[in-house]
């Protein structure tokens, strides 16, 4: 599931919570990230059963208008496509979305106020709209109002972010990266039957769970180590003033030079530098490039980097 920019993310994360406290403790570091990839996992589904909970106020909202003393002719026939929508059937039906919110994080209490207002908002989109008026709709129409409503919703929703905050502290750089997944997954989806749609565990491999692993231990383990490779390298910097988390961004790169021999040096480089564009300032990222290339090549030099897969040293940079 998790992508192998967020694992470094949330090593990053781990790493400089155990950097703040005064014994850093490898075997606490390593179960935190399990911990934190783990509640990536739970945001997915969290935000899954939104949906489902979407299509339940809506089944609430034509169950009341039936029961009204002069019901209307738009009462007594209601419009069932989005309550009836089979991606929906699906979700609710699959084994693993049921035993991920049998507990949910988020109590379903919380969402009332939100699923109102989202209800609100989306039944006045033009997407949804003509979604309903059609004469009618084949599965991919289904599959794209509900991708809709994810792409509109989701990421940049006040309400939501204040959920997430209050409830998953390692949520809070997982929604955008959540919410594109699940998007995925809807597109995927076939048959109400058949819950293969959805995503059922924290890694795509095992080969991602142990990539988190190594990086997080060895910069842990490394730490002083590369602080002073860092010093050397800043001369004509200000040591002092250099950002503690451009240091982490600096030190899990030449984690990934000197430790994890399976990761291409430009590869490190690139998604270190997009990292720093969301977590360091503007000049940061100008500082951390130079700074890489300057160490890279004094690695090599000394022979401290041993790329094992043929292709893995870039040797223009």
């Amino acid at each position: 599931m998790i992508s192998r920019r967020l694992l470094r993310i949330k090593v990053m994360q781990v790493y400089y919570s155990n950097l703040l406290r005064e014994n850093g403790d490898l075997e606490l570091a390593v179960k935190e990230l399990d911990n934190s990839v783990h509640y990536s996992l739970e945001l997915y589904y969290e935000l899954l059963a939104i949906i489902t909970y979407m299509a339940n106020y809506a089944e609430q909202k034509i169950a009341t208008a039936l029961e009204k003393r002069l019901p209307t002719e738009a009462d007594l026939n209601p419009n069932r496509r989005f309550v009836d929508n089979p991606v929906i059937e699906g979700i609710r039906n699959a084994d693993c979305f049921k035993k991920q919110t049998k507990a949910p994080r988020i109590p379903f209490d919380a969402h009332k106020s939100l699923i109102k207002n989202l209800w609100n908002d989306f039944t006045a989109t033009t997407e949804y709209q003509r979604y309903m008026i059609k004469q009618s709709v084949g599965l991919q129409e289904h599959k794209e109002i509900i991708a809709f409503f994810i792409r509109e919703y989701f990421p940049e929703n006040e309400t939501i972010d204040s959920l997430i905050e209050e409830h998953g502290i390692y949520w809070n750089d997982d929604i955008g990266f959540a919410s594109s997944l699940l998007e995925k997954s809807i597109m995927r989806f076939k048959r109400p039957t058949n819950d293969a749609f959805l995503i059922m565990k924290e890694y795509s491999c095992e080969a991602d769970r142990r990539f988190g692993k190594q990086l997080l231990v060895n910069a842990m383990k490394h730490d002083k180590e590369f602080e002073n490779l860092i010093d050397h390298h800043s001369k004509n910097w200000d040591v002092e003033r250099i950002a503690i988390i451009d240091r982490i961004i600096m030190k899990l790169a030449i984690t990934e030079f000197m430790h994890l021999p399976d990761v291409p040096i430009k590869v490190t480089i690139n998604e270190y530098l997009e990292i720093s564009k969301f977590y360091s300032t503007e000049k940061s990222n100008a500082f951390i490039n130079g700074l890489l290339d300057q160490i890279v090549t004094a690695l090599k030099a000394e022979d401290k980097i041993n790329k094992s897969a043929r292709g893995l040293v870039d040797n223009s940079i």
